[in-house]
């Protein structure tokens, strides 16, 4: 899928997906020397990746206004450089060093209610040294983007549906080859499938954070049907089960398995 924009498709009809649909972010490319590679870019309805350092700090990650966070980035300086932080979705950014701070979830809207995709990782920073040329930092990855499917009966899904953040680029060098900082990953977008009657899944969707100085936080991953709403975050491949509370929301946030939270 190519452009800027969500992708949004509605239907009064049956839903089938069978093959592949990419959202992804673009990896940060690889700065050389003092030449500063091109940050990720942005998934459909994501925000691109932070700009490197050549001087102190790199870029922030593109973000929306209120709902997530992107990546910080890194310091640069003589004696250490900074890695650009991870960008923010269904969970933090992965914490960058020396002034890399990680993208910080607000919990602005629901999972299904908001159309964002994942921020961008912060820029690295430089690497200075004496009596040589500095090293550029590298660019970070760009959030996932944004799919939503609504149907106004059925959703049949066995592909695959990638909202992934980008990898962050690395760091070029100094003249003298010491390696600049690293930029952080883009984090995951979001995937939202909505039928008034059903959804069959069983394919895979993925909405995961790239990696980089500090890796993306994980998107979000949200099945709407008469049964209610299922919702993830990263990577999700189970067929639907059916629940008795049709108001009942379960949700993933961050990259951890083991950090669960309902929400009522």
């Amino acid at each position: 899928v190519a452009g800027t924009n969500p992708l949004i498709i509605k239907t009064i009809g049956d839903v089938t997906i069978g093959g592949t649909i990419d959202l992804n972010g673009g990896n940060g490319a690889n700065s050389s020397g003092g030449t500063v590679g091109a940050a990720g870019t942005a998934g459909p309805g994501g925000y691109i990746g932070g700009t490197a350092s050549v001087g102190t700090f790199g870029g922030t990650g593109g973000q929306p206004t209120s709902t997530t966070g992107g990546g910080g980035g890194g310091y640069g300086g003589r004696y250490t450089a900074g890695t650009g932080g991870g960008g923010a979705h269904g969970g933090n950014g992965g914490m960058g060093s020396d002034g890399g701070e990680g993208g910080e979830y607000a919990s602005g809207g629901t999972a299904y209610t908001v159309v964002a995709g994942g921020s961008g990782g912060g820029g690295g920073g430089a690497k200075t040294q004496i009596g040589y040329t500095s090293g550029a930092g590298g660019p970070g990855g760009g959030g996932g983007g944004y799919i939503q499917i609504l149907s106004g009966n059925t959703i049949t899904h066995s592909g695959t549906i990638n909202a992934n953040g980008g990898t962050g680029g690395n760091g070029g060098t100094t003249s003298g080859g010491l390696p600049a900082a690293k930029g952080g990953g883009g984090a995951g977008g979001r995937i939202h499938l909505a039928a008034v009657s059903s959804i069959t899944n069983s394919g895979t969707l993925n909405a995961n954070g790239g990696t980089g100085g500090g890796g993306g936080g994980g998107g979000r991953i949200v099945l709407q049907d008469s049964d209610g709403v299922y919702g993830s975050c990263g990577r999700f491949r189970r067929r639907r089960r059916r629940r008795k509370n049709p108001n009942w929301l379960y949700l993933w946030r961050g990259r951890s398995r083991r950090r669960r939270r309902r929400i009522h």
